[in-house]
């Protein structure tokens, strides 16, 4: 977790959804397989005062406090109670994200992000491959690499690096995937099969809800114990909570969707989000 981006966490004043937010629905460009395009962007137009909308409401202030009291109390009880995990985990989606929909529109450029994400990976399970990333990015000379190295290539088309906290926490985590996972980046990236592919999508998935949820509640929390290796243990009890159940949230969207080449990436990994902070918000019941 050493690239995470750190923070001392909300104060609760600020709205459920920030205005600067992009609507859902906002268009995306894909990535062109066999030189046809799947998703084209629409015309962007102006229109004076339609885009003026007022500024929403603070919303309760101590919606953070029971969240970081229960985390807390977990760490300092060094990690025994999984029970008092999941209702601070149930606590955070629901009282101070407002729900799963509000939590998965909150990741805003993270979000964005992710399905970009999702739109490479797809293009490299199918027919399309490395070439067409290559063609569509027009970075030269992403074949034969391993996937790290191909990965690290096209990150800022990706998450761009700098601007907002959402894309702070994209880029982190995107590096984090490529940093943790050296049996899979390891490979050339011709040689990954759907399986590793899907896999590298659920684990950026984890780390973004994992540096949100840290971001949100101030991470500080999480370094109460003096042993670093204390500090790593209950992080990863953490994550791995947060990993299963995107696991279960991708396995559920897939079905409904289709295979991984499904073009509509916003929709799929959104979804997955949504699924996601649903079922964290219901273990607390």
């Amino acid at each position: 977790m050493g690239t995470s981006t750190r923070n001392g966490g909300q104060t609760g004043h600020s709205p459920l959804i920030p205005t600067w937010l992009p609507e859902e629905g906002e268009p995306t460009t894909a990535i062109p397989v066999n030189n046809v395009e799947q998703e084209a962007p629409l015309e962007s137009t102006i229109q004076p005062q339609s885009f003026i909308t007022p500024i929403p409401p603070n919303a309760d202030s101590l919606r953070f406090s029971g969240v970081k009291r229960s985390i807390t109390r977990y760490i300092t009880d060094g990690g025994r109670d999984s029970g008092v995990l999941k209702r601070g985990l149930s606590r955070y989606v629901k009282k101070a994200l407002g729900g799963n929909a509000n939590a998965t529109k909150r990741l805003g450029a993270a979000s964005n992000s992710t399905a970009a994400f999702y739109d490479v990976l797809s293009v490299l399970s199918g027919d399309g491959g490395v070439r067409a990333v290559a063609l569509h990015f027009s970075i030269d000379k992403l074949e034969g690499l391993q996937a790290s190295e191909f990965f690290i290539k096209i990150a800022d088309s990706i998450c761009p690096d700098g601007g907002t906290n959402n894309e702070g926490i994209a880029r982190s985590a995107y590096f984090d995937v490529i940093a943790d996972n050296p049996e899979i980046m390891d490979k050339k990236i011709e040689n990954l099969n759907t399986e590793e592919i899907e896999i590298i999508l659920q684990k950026y998935i984890t780390k973004v809800i994992m540096q949100k949820l840290l971001n949100d509640v101030a991470n500080k929390i999480i370094r109460i114990p003096e042993n670093i290796d204390e500090v790593t243990r209950l992080e990863e009890q953490i994550e791995q909570l947060i990993e299963q159940n995107v696991a279960d949230s991708f396995a559920q969207v897939k079905q409904q969707y289709g295979s991984i080449t499904d073009a509509k990436t916003k929709d799929i990994t959104d979804t997955v989000y949504r699924r996601t902070y649903a079922t964290l918000e219901r273990a607390g019941a």
